[in-house]
């Protein structure tokens, strides 16, 4: 991929994007959100193709998945008024139908783009499948850059929420009730995977959260979730029990080892 083709999907992006808009502050509010929220993945995805050093077309293919990995998002919440795929349709490949119909990658090399779109395809699996040697890496980025803005937005949303409750213009998928499902917790216990219809409970959804740690691919990205505070503030924004304080240990130390096995000097 060449930056003039970069520059191009950028602008596609930013064209496509702005084409959406409501009188509705609520749908805005939304629609605005993932328009921010896309960017700031795309300066997350520098940050980590340059601790792989990877070379500059690789960069460039990555920063376009990170680009592209939430097109399917503005006519999902638009259509539905949700960000739920389970109540309404699978936005990665609501976004892929949208990059295909109208013909977003038909510029790029057929490698590039197979690359591109089986990222996108797969970015908000619970797991990854096994997929091409030279697509599991682009896979694997956007994963990663993902994750880290969305600590950020999830723990900026949750604060808001707290202040104020009614005011709160954002979508809350489940009920502010306190405490965590017994088989979130064990999940997490297990670092498996957590199915969102396991989900009960604003509390489950946070547990989840951090049980996504375990499901990072990069040593680059764990750094940044915890230097950056994530974790510490995600864990403050649940209930101050036993059990819990049990749980988010056992996430911490995890964290804690795997940087330090992959990277002794970043401890």
């Amino acid at each position: 991929m060449r930056q003039e083709q970069l520059d191009s999907l950028y602008r596609w992006f930013q064209g496509y994007a702005g084409s959406f808009s409501s009188d509705n502050p609520r749908i805005q509010a939304h629609l605005k959100l993932k328009q921010q929220h896309t960017y700031r993945v795309c300066a997350e995805m520098r940050y980590l193709v340059r601790s792989l050093a990877l070379p500059d077309r690789d960069a460039r293919i990555a920063e376009a998945v990170a680009l592209l990995h939430d097109t399917g998002r503005f006519e999902q919440f638009l259509r539905y008024q949700t960000f739920m795929d389970s109540r309404s349709e699978n936005h990665c490949l609501l976004g892929l139908r949208v990059l295909t119909e109208r013909k977003v990658l038909q510029d790029l090399d057929e490698s590039e783009r197979r690359i591109i779109e089986k990222s996108v395809e797969y970015h908000g699996a619970i797991e990854l499948p096994d997929l091409p040697e030279d697509t599991i890496l682009f896979a694997r980025l956007i994963r990663d850059a993902d994750k880290i803005d969305i600590f950020h937005i999830v723990i900026k949303n949750y604060k808001e929420y707290l202040r104020n409750p009614e005011g709160f213009v954002l979508e809350v998928a489940f009920p502010d009730t306190p405490g965590c499902s017994p088989e979130v917790a064990a999940a997490v216990l297990a670092r498996q995977p957590i199915d969102y219809r396991q989900l009960k409970t604003i509390d489950d959804v946070k547990l989840m959260q951090l049980g996504w740690v375990f499901d990072i691919n990069f040593a680059a990205t764990l750094i940044r979730i915890r230097d950056r505070g994530y974790l510490d503030e995600l864990i403050h924004l649940l209930p101050d029990t036993p059990e819990m304080a049990h749980l988010t240990g056992f996430v911490m130390d995890y964290v804690e080892q795997a940087i330090q096995q992959s990277n002794p000097s970043a401890s």
